[in-house]
């Protein structure tokens, strides 16, 4: 019932009718006459004959191979008789015959075969998608994990670690004002262990920021970023600069995470590998995407060939930029040569 409600099956029936009744409308009057050369050397009978492919091929098209196959039979049974019977050379007239069904049945198994070889693909493109969905979800957990991490170990160094150091700190302060007759020697060296304790401290706290700026989760990326560049200034004492185009807009705390995460690798390797003097990021706010690109002016390095020859130049953190890029369906360029810096750039649509 399903196949009878479908419109192309009506029309492949008016195009099988129409040749069956041009194929034996010739026979009133005229049976048994063969035309001479029609066209290109074939008579009309023949051109009658191969009329047949075209419901034969529309068929194949449509209902695959059961559709060319029942109408490749459909057209024996309505030529044979005239060439056996009617036709005054039945030996090319079964000839033609069985060319043009040959040749739909042909054309039945090529559709078969491409209805195949597309299921195949697009078997093969759902198992991708679906392996690539496993592996967004797997990396949004591992990063959600990372993070949390990253926010407890804050959190701890922060409540308990820095907090512990302050008070030891007050208490050395605290004891050499109280015992103002201590040797010379003693004094001394309580004090400068109180400026060790106070740089610790400050180390802990500069590593707690980085570890998760409360500013990012408060005040949003461009904070963030600010902080970032300030970072590099005061420790590595290179010219940092960070430039904002667009219009400034707010991202989900997820995204803003992410684009962070990407400025903050690629400033760290300018202060740890790129012996540079100068450096700049910028964020440009476009219409559907978002753009942040981070240069320098240092020593640059020669760019493998692919991801796995990154790893194993143990350059990890350019795979991680890659890696969480994904989970934006965003993309990460890195332009580098010997001598002539590097920058970074990181798009998502958004």
């Amino acid at each position: 019932m399903r196949i009878i409600r479908n419109r192309h099956f009506w029309l492949i029936l008016a195009l099988f009718t129409f040749c069956s009744v041009l194929h034996y409308a010739c026979l009133i009057g005229n049976a048994g006459t063969v035309d001479p050369g029609f066209h290109f050397g074939l008579t009309r009978h023949t051109l009658e004959r191969i009329l047949f492919l075209v419901p034969i091929i529309y068929s194949a098209y449509i209902f695959k191979l059961t559709g060319g196959l029942a109408t490749s039979f459909a057209a024996l049974l309505v030529m044979l008789p005239r060439a056996t019977l009617i036709s005054p050379a039945p030996a090319d007239a079964i000839l033609e015959t069985v060319g043009v069904v040959l040749v739909g049945v042909l054309v039945s198994l090529w559709s078969w075969t491409l209805v195949k070889e597309k299921g195949r693909t697009e078997a093969a493109l759902a198992q991708l998608n679906s392996a690539q969905d496993n592996l967004r979800y797997y990396l949004q957990e591992i990063t959600r994990a990372q993070e949390e991490e990253r926010k407890r170990i804050a959190r701890e160094l922060h409540d308990v670690t820095a907090q512990t150091l302050y008070a030891l700190n007050r208490q050395v302060d605290n004891f050499v004002r109280s015992n103002t007759n201590l040797p010379t020697a003693n004094a001394a060296f309580l004090e400068d262990l109180g400026k060790q304790i106070k740089e610790v401290l400050q180390d802990v706290q500069r590593f707690g920021q980085d570890l998760r700026p409360p500013m990012l989760d408060d005040l949003g990326l461009l904070a963030a970023l600010r902080w970032l560049v300030s970072e590099l200034k005061e420790q590595h004492g290179i010219k940092a600069d960070l430039e904002v185009l667009g219009t400034e807009r707010r991202f989900t705390p997820e995204t803003e995470l992410i684009l962070f995460r990407i400025v903050q690798e690629a400033m760290r390797n300018i202060g740890r590998h790129s012996r540079a003097t100068k450096a700049e990021a910028t964020i440009e706010f476009g219409d559907g995407r978002t753009r942040v690109s981070i240069t320098d002016n240092g020593v640059g390095f020669r760019l493998p060939g692919n991801l796995e020859d990154l790893s194993r130049a143990g350059k990890l953190g350019l795979i991680g930029m890659q890696e969480r890029m994904r989970l934006l369906d965003g993309s990460v360029r890195i332009e580098s040569k010997p001598g002539k810096g590097t920058t970074v750039m990181a798009e998502i649509p958004i």
